[in-house]
């Protein structure tokens, strides 16, 4: 079986504050500024963020889960 304190140990050595819970505070920040921006003509970086059928604040989140990922 898997040491559940594996991964907090993990999360805590990833946090530039030594905080295994930083990670998801500052996404759900992100998250949240992310959908208030009031844009109206966001086109997207991604592919799978130009598509017509998503509206700009789905665009935006496409986008800054695509640069979180490969950052």
């Amino acid at each position: 079986m898997f040491d559940k304190s594996f991964f907090g140990d993990f999360l805590e050595e990833l946090s530039p504050f030594k905080s295994k819970y930083f990670f998801f505070i500052f996404i759900f920040v992100v998250v949240f500024v992310a959908i208030n921006i009031p844009m109206n003509a966001y086109s997207g970086i991604t592919l799978s963020s130009r598509s017509d059928l998503l509206d700009v604040q789905h665009r935006i989140l496409f986008d800054i889960s695509f640069i979180v990922t490969f950052a």
